[in-house]
């Protein structure tokens, strides 16, 4: 099994970056929170709540590392639970083309 964080226990990332998360969120019902909760998996930002504002998830603090928000997220979105992304497995390019800069890449 994947080494989880789970936020409540555990704390967030010491650092920014784009994580795994399992997040939770209401299922809404038009305007209406129809109080069902829903987990799912997904990639998030955790970065400086300044730099990020209007993105910072609504039970984030106004300042300092905060998980954010994506478009199309779910209003009411929480991370429950995060890990490094792990380093996919990458396919072989066609002739004539090379990666842009993997050693950028932000994997565990």
């Amino acid at each position: 099994m994947a080494d989880w964080n789970i936020v409540a226990k555990d704390g967030n990332p010491e650092k920014s970056g784009i994580y795994l998360c399992v997040l939770i969120h209401p299922i809404w019902d038009g305007d209406t929170d129809t109080g069902v909760r829903k987990a799912e998996v997904s990639s998030r930002y955790f970065g400086d709540a300044k730099k990020y504002s209007g993105w910072v998830m609504d039970d984030q603090p106004d300042t300092g590392l905060v998980w954010t928000e994506q478009s199309g997220s779910i209003l009411g979105e929480s991370v429950y639970a995060w890990m490094k992304r792990p380093k996919p497995e990458v396919p072989e390019l066609p002739d004539g083309v090379i990666w842009e800069d993997p050693e950028e890449w932000d994997y565990d």
